[in-house]
Parts: structure tokens; sequence; C-alpha cells
């Protein structure tokens, strides 16, 4: 029995529940959003059981757990003081994150693995001694050393966010979403504005020049590589998340052995099954680690370059050995 953790929207969750479901796997989707209004879940030191909707289980017969997506929990829609409503939320949320210490399964990925390798200092130090070249970095909310850093670069300057993807701000009643893009900057620009660094840590790298760069989808002991000619369209030539897929051709890239052994054991340093990895390939032909994303996207590079990133993850799922 494999259990997959996912929400409403989570694209990849519901695919792997479909796809799984294909193959004959007996499947359970939840999503902790139905905690605990129509999800139970009991905990007992003889064992524990989850009802979801129509199924109820002992959490020894899983197999296997995809960990996608989870959602808030959510109280009763009949209680509604807020106070109330965030105390059932907090205990929820504490109860669920015990699920994997109530399971001997395998876990696709570990939610706390997945936390630690969020990490960006810790990615960057891994990488580093695992012989993998990596920009010079400072992350700071300093200005002073903000402003030394980018000074002896003596050239361009990727300035990055350090987690979040975006922003939604409101005016009103409306909502505006900023994406939040990796920015190429001359030591000029950035000091010019360098007092606004106190405000929040940012991430100020050396800017390495691309022939291409990679995304390397790590699954158990696989690797499936794209390379993302960014540099193809103006759109994308300093973050290929602006996507211009018309422009930006996507293709199935074969790595040498020596990096493929690098990064699956880069993403087993961490406990982790699963990761997504981006790195930048120099006009000289230089491998440059940037980052990981231990629970990331795969589908749209697995439709552009035809890779069989689902497959594997479903034969990794599929095992019933941890």
């Amino acid at each position: 029995m494999i259990l997959v953790i996912t929400r409403k929207g989570d694209r990849h969750g519901w695919h792997m529940v479909e796809l799984l479901r294909s193959r004959g796997k007996k499947v359970i989707p939840l999503d902790f959003a139905t905690f605990p209004v129509s999800t139970e879940f009991s905990f007992a030191l003889t064992g524990s059981t989850m009802i979801v909707g129509d199924t109820c289980f002992n959490l020894r017969e899983l197999t296997s757990v995809l960990y996608r997506r989870e959602a808030l929990p959510q109280p009763p829609a009949s209680i509604r003081d807020q106070s109330i409503r965030e105390y059932i939320i907090q205990e929820s949320k504490s109860f669920l994150s015990s699920l994997p210490d109530t399971t001997n399964c395998l876990w696709v990925s570990h939610p706390d693995a997945i936390s630690v390798a969020n990490r960006k200092p810790l990615q960057l130090q891994r990488a580093v001694a695992l012989g993998f070249t990596v920009p010079r970095t400072l992350i700071t909310n300093s200005p002073t050393e903000a402003a030394s850093f980018v000074q002896n670069l003596k050239g361009a300057v990727a300035v990055k966010s350090l987690t979040g993807p975006g922003i939604t701000l409101e005016n009103g009643t409306e909502e505006k979403s900023y994406a939040l893009y990796t920015r190429r900057q001359s030591p000029v620009e950035i000091i010019e504005e360098i007092g606004r660094v106190r405000n929040c840590p940012t991430v100020f790298q050396e800017y390495i020049e691309k022939e291409f760069e990679l995304r390397i989808t790590v699954v158990g002991k696989q690797t499936y590589a794209c390379a993302i000619r960014s540099q193809a369209s103006p759109h994308t030539r300093e973050d290929w998340r602006r996507y211009d897929l018309k422009h930006t051709p996507h293709l199935p890239y074969e790595l040498p052995s020596e990096i493929h052994n690098r990064c699956v054991q880069f993403v087993h340093s961490f406990g982790l099954q699963f990761g997504c990895i981006d790195m930048i390939v120099t006009p000289q032909g230089e491998f440059v680690f940037l980052e990981i994303n231990p629970n990331g996207q795969w589908l749209w590079i697995e439709e552009l370059a035809k890779l069989p990133i689902s497959n594997a993850l479903a034969d990794l799922l599929s095992q019933s050995h941890i």
C-alpha cells in the first residue's frame, strides 16, 4: 500500500496517484486539509491507524510514502473563534508531523530530510565537500559585508532570494504576485541600494557565464538530466524560471559518470531519495553547482525532454523494502 501526501492543485502528486493506480498498486492520497474533520489518525504504542475517506488501514501496511505537498489542516467550519481555530491547526500540524515516526517504510522523501536539505548554506558547504565547483557566495543582511563582497568580485553579480520564489502583496481588496527571479547586476548598481540589504538576508554570487543550464533529477540511484538552453532567449538568460518554453530548447543530456555519481552521493548525503539539482555548464565546459530543490517539480522536464522520471519514481515507490 502506497500513501501519497498531496493537496488540491498539486499536479505532480495527483499524476503519481494515477500512474501508480494504472500499475495496479493500491494508492491512498492524503490531503492534510481533510484533517481533523474527515480524516482520522490514531497513535498507540501497539500500532497506529488512519481512516482516509472510506479506507481504514494500519500504518504498518504501508510499503512506501510519496511526500509531495502538505496542506494546512482545517478546523471544522462550525468553529469560528480564531484563537480556537489556530489552536486546532497547531495541534493538528504537530500530530501530523509525527506520521513518519509511526511508519516503517520508504519515504520519498522524509520531511525532516527535506527540511534540512532546504538550508542553502548547508547545500553549498556539502557541495564543496563533495568536490563540486561552487560560485563564490555571500548570504547576508549586512550592507557592509555585501558591499565588500561585490566590490572584490570585480564583475557581474547574481542577486537571489534565499528561499522564496515569489511574494504576494495586498492592496486593499486586491492581491498582486511578484516573482523573485535571479538578477544580474553590476557592483555599482548594488552599491547604489546597499542599505536595503539590512531589511532581509540576500544571496550574492559571482555571476557564472552559461553555455547552458542543467536540471538534474535524482531518483534513488538514477539521474535524469535535462539541458536547458536558457541562453537562446533573452527572457531566460539570467533565470530560466522566467519560462519562454517556445524559444528555450529542453534536451536530454547524458552526464559524465563523475557528475552522475557526485549528484547521487549529494542527494543521499541528506537522507533523500529524490532531489532536483540545478547546475550551469560554462562555455569552457565546467560544471558549476547552484542549488538543490529537495522536493522539486519535474513534469515539464519529463514532457519536454521525454525523460521517464515519473516511471522511475513509480518503480522506487513500488519497492517493498526501505
